[in-house]
């Protein structure tokens, strides 16, 4: 057997591997996904301009050849081109469009309308037409004849152009790829930026929140702010048209309002929510809560006041206009009403007082006067109407037996004047009256004057409606019987003897007492 010439072996080595070598799959780098191949048989265009116009499309530059027409065409629409009319079936290398307005004025566009054809260094570039602009048109996407295939917006790179761009849903970012910051410009100044982590500055480049501006900010309608909003400027106001934050007109608060300082407030004021406000609040217009009201400083209202739930106060408080609480009001200092504060309301002890340093106390219902109170005199204007069916006095009882009784019947103390006693004599004319409260029937009007003869701590009725303590043994009682006192302690009874009981009379019998002792509802009426 021959040896194998070692040459030989190496060349045949080197044909093996480049066969594994060649053999294995490519992977390859991004390819132009908008390749264009032929003619092109459909082009997308949108047309900016006037509306209402009419747009033509010509094969020859002298306007020959028609094979597009569509009229009442308006700015922003999207016009699709096909090439089915035409004798080959394909655009020719040039397009013509004219572009007619309603008021007969027309012009001509003239169009690159075939794929390109690499002639020159840079001329498939020059003669791609898609995302590009000619006169009112700006192409959108175009379709070749050799595969079908359709090239948008969304297949190209594009640069951004000052005039403005036409983009698809998945091309439409403006900025950088890589981690820098864009930065917007003017005179050759920066007046903005928006940083690497998405921080927009405006009048500042080094922004440190989500939104940072150096400088005035004008919102011309709402804002909304779903977060906090912290004013951290310390301006102090002394004017509705200064300080941190200045509203020149209504301010509206659906939640809470707390402040640490002074409330002044030139125009309107509506909050729906809780409000405090831990030093003095000052507000010329009107003043609208819906929600509770806290506040523990002073308080000046120049106008109407409306709280639909709790008014609480720590402080003075001062309202020059209508004021309306729909819930509680709470005040712990003094409420003072007029621009002076001539008239006070506040709390002394346990006692409420109401106090008018000028003139009258006047109390209306249904914009009529109903009471007026003077250093003189209160003069009622209507009836009164009291629960309770007596008219009593306060009276101190000496010389008790037993204990006393609503119902029981009193004479005066001979031996101490303005006391009472229990009557225990027949024909009484020392008698006074009965003991208010019995059956039931409660004290409408009690009269009485504290720290003197005209005090005391037993209600007795004068004169009104009364149950009464009644002895039947002398005499049974029935509607109309007049009666007077009775041996018995504390108890009337029928008169039987008129003569006697001139001047020890106590009233007359409203209902019956067959036999023996009880209560009878009496209408006083002393003689």
């Amino acid at each position: 057997m021959k040896p194998v010439n070692s040459s030989l072996l190496t060349l045949f080595a080197l044909v093996i591997s480049s066969f594994f070598i060649y053999a294995q799959p490519k992977v390859l780098c991004p390819q132009d996904t908008c390749n264009c191949y032929g003619d092109l048989i459909q082009i997308q265009t949108y047309y900016f301009g006037p509306s209402n116009v009419k747009v033509e499309a010509f094969i020859k530059k002298d306007l020959s050849g028609l094979f597009f027409t569509q009229a009442g065409v308006i700015d922003g629409q999207l016009l699709t081109i096909n090439s089915t009319s035409l004798p080959d079936g394909v655009f020719p290398a040039y397009t013509y469009l004219r572009l007619t307005g309603s008021d007969g004025t027309s012009c001509v566009t003239e169009l690159y309308s075939r794929c390109p054809i690499n002639a020159w260094p840079g001329a498939t570039e020059d003669l791609r037409i898609v995302g590009k602009t000619f006169g009112n048109f700006t192409i959108f996407s175009h379709t070749d004849m050799q595969k079908h295939q359709e090239c948008s917006i969304d297949n190209i790179e594009q640069d951004w152009h000052v005039g403005g761009n036409i983009v698809g849903p998945s091309k439409n970012t403006l900025g950088t790829k890589n981690k820098e910051s864009v930065q917007f410009i003017t005179d050759d100044k920066i007046r903005g930026i928006l940083t690497k982590d998405g921080d927009f500055g405006f009048g500042i480049t080094t922004p440190d929140a989500k939104v940072d501006v150096n400088g005035n900010a004008k919102i011309r309608e709402k804002l909304n702010v779903l977060g906090v909003a912290t004013v951290d400027n310390t301006t102090a106001s002394s004017s509705a048209n200064s300080g941190a934050l200045v509203v020149k007109g209504g301010l509206g608060l659906a939640g809470n309002l707390n402040t640490g300082g002074n409330v002044n407030v030139d125009g309107t004021m509506t909050v729906e929510g809780f409000t405090r406000i831990n030093d003095n609040a000052q507000i010329t217009g009107n003043l609208a809560v819906t929600g509770t009201t806290t506040i523990d400083g002073a308080t000046l209202v120049n106008n109407d006041t409306r709280i639909a739930r709790d008014l609480r106060v720590n402080g003075f408080t001062t309202i020059d206009g209508f004021t309306k609480v729909d819930d509680n009001a709470q005040i712990t200092g003094e409420l003072s009403i007029g621009s002076a504060g001539d008239a006070v309301l506040r709390k002394s002890g346990t006692s409420l007082i109401v106090e008018n340093n000028t003139g009258n106390v006047r109390f209306e219902a249904s914009n009529e006067e109903m009471m007026i109170i003077s250093n003189q005199q209160v003069e009622v204007k209507k009836k009164v109407v009291v629960t309770g069916a007596d008219l009593a006095e306060r009276f101190s009882v000496n010389n008790l037996k037993s204990s006393l009784l609503p119902g029981m019947v009193m004479a005066i103390d001979q031996n101490e004047a303005g006391k009472l006693v229990v009557s225990d004599k027949a024909y009484d004319k020392t008698v006074a009256g009965i003991i208010s409260g019995a059956g039931g029937i409660n004290t409408a009007m009690l009269l009485g004057q504290a720290g003197t003869a005209a005090d005391g701590d037993v209600a007795v009725a004068i004169t009104g409606r009364v149950y009464c303590y009644v002895d039947a043994a002398y005499g049974a009682i029935k509607p109309g019987d007049i009666l007077t006192s009775s041996p018995t302690y504390g108890h009337a009874m029928k008169v039987s003897n008129y003569k006697k009981a001139q001047g020890a009379i106590i009233g007359k019998a409203m209902s019956s007492l067959e036999n023996g002792k009880g209560l009878v509802l009496v209408l006083i009426s002393m003689q």
